[in-house]
């Protein structure tokens, strides 16, 4: 979608031209906007469940609870229980390692299929924005086309009818 998505054949006026270019520039604007405000606002909440939380978790002496043999890694930023040791420093590392993946990995798929759709969202509204004015302007619209004024609606007409249901499929 965007700027080519439909095409009005010489039907529309300057000012529909106008209107149009306006709202397609508004929309992209509006998407740059969006998907930079999101992804800081995922990247700030994987920085502070990944590296902040378990700073706090040590401060708080969190890491002294429970007793030594009971499994529980608890400075990690999701406490886990493992079979192993959790007073060996490579199993430890490992499952601090496997969760940052994680904890990386899940929003970065997360916020991609969610920015993905909030675009096209965008994208069909402008669509819609667009349908809806030129649908408005019909009128002033066949003044311009060099017909008779009945052929001149049939044609506006037409052509937005068309732009609708190509925005419905």
């Amino acid at each position: 979608m965007g700027k080519g998505f439909y095409d009005y054949q010489n039907t529309l006026d300057e000012q529909c031209q106008a209107f149009i270019a306006k709202a397609l520039d508004e929309s992209k604007r509006k998407k740059t906007l969006i998907a930079k405000a999101f992804i800081g606002v995922v990247m700030c909440a994987c920085v502070s469940i990944t590296i902040l939380r378990p700073i706090l978790k040590f401060l708080l002496g969190e890491h002294r609870l429970g007793t030594p043999d009971d499994g529980i890694l608890r400075l990690l930023p999701v406490t886990i229980w493992t079979p192993f040791n959790k007073q060996s420093w490579y199993i430890m590392l490992i499952c601090f390692i496997g969760e940052e993946i994680i904890s990386y990995v899940t929003p970065g798929i997360v916020f991609g299929c969610t920015l993905f759709v909030v675009c096209m969202c965008e994208d069909v509204g402008t669509q819609l924005i667009i349908l809806g004015y030129t649908l408005k302007t019909v009128v002033r619209r066949a003044k311009c086309v060099n017909m008779s004024m009945e052929e001149a609606l049939k044609l506006c007409f037409s052509h937005s009818i068309r732009h609708h249901q190509t925005l419905l499929m």
